[in-house]
C-alpha cells in the first residue's frame, strides 16, 4: 500500500471546460478532433475520453490501433483518427473496430481495403495525410498520384479526409507555414482533378488553431476539423516570432488540467544569513519561514 503523501490529481471538469472554450473558439468553422494520443499525454485516456463524449466530443486522435482499441472496449463511440497510420497486419483490427486511419501509401490502402473486404464494410473512410514539408510522414507532393491511383481500384474504401500537419505553427510569420498551407491547397486541386472531393479536412493542431486560423475557417467543407493536443489539457507553447520576440495573441483561456500535490514534512523558522539545504545554495535575507515538503531522502 502506498504510503508517501504526493499524488497527482485530474479535474475532469476543467478538461470539459478546456474542450468547449476550443470548441466555441471554432465554431463554426470546424469541429474539434479530441487528441487523447499517450494516455490522454498521461492524463487517462479512457477516463478523458469518456468525460469529453459525454460533454459533445464526436472525434477524438490515437497514436496507434491498440490506443483507439482501448477506447473502443471503453464504451468510446465517437469516430477515432488512427493518426499514425496502419501498420502490415493491423487491418482487420483496424476495420473491425471502426478506426479511421491515416494513409500515405498504396500498401497501407491494400491493408485497410482487404481487410473491408474479408469483413464485408463497403466505403471504409480512411484519411490521405499529405507531407506538405515536416517530412515526418505523409505522401510527398510527387507520389500523390500513385496513392490516389491505390485508392481508385481499392473499391472497399473510400477518401473521406485529407489531412497535414504544420512544422511550426507556434512561429506567428514562419515563411514554411506559409508554404505548408500553399502545398496543401495544390494537394487538393489534385483530388479534385481526380474527381476526390473529401468531406474532412484538417490541418491545424494547438497553435495552428489561434495563429493560423486560415488552416480551418476557410475550408469550405463540411467538415473541417482542428486537432488541439497539449492546448486540451492546458497549456500552450510560447508564441514566437521568427526573430524569437514573443508574440501575444488571442487564445482561448484553458487552464492545466492536472494538479501536484504533496503534503508539508516540516515547517522552520529561518535566521538572516542561515543557508538551507545542498551546499547551503539558498541563504535567507531575511528572517523567513521554510516549508518543506515530503521528497525523497535518498536524492
Amino acid at each position: 500500500m502506498p504510503t508517501r503523501p504526493t499524488w497527482a490529481e485530474v479535474s475532469l471538469p476543467t478538461l470539459v471546460n478546456n474542450y468547449k472554450l476550443i470548441r466555441d473558439f471554432v465554431a463554426p468553422h470546424a469541429t474539434v478532433c479530441a487528441v487523447v494520443k499517450c494516455d490522454a499525454y498521461g492524463h487517462g485516456a479512457i477516463e478523458c475520453a469518456r468525460a469529453l463524449e459525454v460533454a459533445g466530443a464526436s472525434w477524438f486522435g490515437v497514436t496507434s490501433a491498440d490506443e483507439g482499441i482501448e477506447l473502443r472496449r471503453a464504451g468510446i463511440a465517437g469516430r477515432i483518427l488512427l493518426m499514425s497510420g496502419i501498420w502490415r497486419g493491423e487491418g482487420e483490427a483496424v476495420v473491425e473496430h471502426s478506426l479511421t486511419p491515416a494513409v500515405w501509401s498504396a500498401e497501407q490502402i491494400s491493408e485497410a481495403n482487404n481487410a473491408a473486404e474479408k469483413l464485408r464494410r463497403e466505403r471504409f473512410p480512411v484519411h490521405i495525410e499529405v507531407d506538405t514539408g515536416m517530412a515526418r510522414q505523409g505522401v510527398s507532393a510527387a507520389n500523390l498520384g500513385y496513392v490516389l491511383e491505390a485508392a481508385r481500384k481499392a473499391k472497399s474504401i473510400c477518401i473521406e479526409g485529407l489531412h497535414s500537419h504544420l512544422a511550426s505553427a507556434e512561429v506567428v510569420d514562419a515563411p514554411e507555414v506559409e508554404a505548408q498551407l500553399a502545398a496543401y491547397k495544390r494537394a487538393l486541386e489534385q483530388l479534385a482533378a481526380a474527381h476526390i472531393r473529401p468531406a474532412c479536412l484538417h490541418l491545424a493542431n494547438s497553435a495552428a488553431i489561434v495563429v493560423r486560423r486560415e488552416s480551418w475557417q476557410h475550408l469550405n467543407q463540411s467538415t473541417a476539423l482542428v486537432r488541439p493536443g497539449i492546448s486540451l489539457y492546458g497549456y500552450y507553447l510560447p508564441f514566437v516570432t521568427a526573430a524569437g520576440a514573443v508574440s501575444e495573441t488571442e487564445r482561448p483561456s484553458v487552464k492545466p488540467v492536472l494538479s501536484w500535490k504533496t503534503r508539508i514534512i516540516d515547517i522552520r523558522d529561518i535566521e538572516a544569513g542561515q543557508g538551507v539545504g545542498y551546499n547551503l545554495t539558498f541563504v535567507a535575507g531575511a528572517a523567513s519561514r521554510s516549508r518543506w515538503r515530503c521528497s525523497c531522502w535518498s536524492c
